[in-house]
């Protein structure tokens, strides 16, 4: 009777677990996040075990904007808008292109939901993304 118990409160764990990562899902999306954001999101709360402090109200998570705020200044390529020189669609020079419009940049590989990049994927196009941005500031100041 005991393992039943323990048991079954296991699964209700997994389901309050589950839900609140649904709902975690839910507000990236609606926030212009993509899916491989969500993923890195969900793989820091597992490592920390943030799950328990994942609290709902009216259906969306309190603090949300702390929460993901640390992980949107880690990865700003995955968020919103971000520029690249050089590539762009109709060659144009030095304009902003949002995650749907960098489609078409054959010269690099743009973080979308469409793609499943790996861990390592990730970091080259972070780094990718800080030295673009170096690159663009010491050319500002010559």
């Amino acid at each position: 009777m005991e393992d039943f118990k323990k048991s079954n409160l296991e699964k209700d764990e997994a389901l309050k677990v589950e839900r609140k990562l649904g709902v975690l899902k839910s507000q990236i999306l609606g926030s212009k996040g993509n899916e491989k954001y969500i993923d890195v999101l969900v793989s820091k709360f597992q490592k920390e075990g943030k799950y328990d402090h994942l609290e709902i109200e009216n259906g969306k998570i309190k603090n949300f904007e702390e929460l993901h705020k640390p992980i949107f200044e880690g990865f700003p390529e995955m968020y919103g808008e971000f520029k690249i020189e050089g590539a762009q669609p109709g060659g144009g020079n030095d304009k902003n292109f949002n995650l749907g419009e960098t489609e078409s940049m054959k010269k690099f590989k743009v973080l979308n939901s469409k793609e499943n990049l790996s861990p390592i994927e990730l970091q080259e196009m972070n780094e990718l993304a800080i030295k673009i941005k170096q690159e663009k500031e010491s050319k500002a100041k010559t």
